[in-house]
């Protein structure tokens, strides 16, 4: 059972330029995941009852109480690096 994916389309959402073989490759990758995905839709499932959550415990949340700050000495002492007063953290964006 195949299934069709436009790798243009997800290179364009994603912002990616693949080569070729890098497209050819990433449709058949991506067409095997979606026939995958498709196949549970085979899946038997009348009589089950839909959940929401995966276990019993709901709304677990802790008491909403004000609390002392961490100070800055003590966070930039715990910081793998930094500068000038400041937590320095690894570029994301070039």
């Amino acid at each position: 059972m195949a299934v069709a994916i436009d790798i243009e389309k997800l290179e364009r959402m994603a912002k990616l330029r693949l080569g070729e073989g890098e497209r050819v490759e990433a449709e058949r990758l991506a067409s095997l995941m979606a026939e995958g995905f498709s196949l549970m839709s085979l899946v038997p499932t009348d009589g089950v009852e839909p959940f929401i959550y995966v276990t019993d415990e709901v709304n677990v949340f802790r008491e909403d109480r004000a609390e002392q700050p961490i100070d800055r000495e003590t966070l930039l002492e715990a910081a793998p690096e930094q500068e000038g007063g400041h937590v320095k953290v690894p570029r994301t964006i070039d």
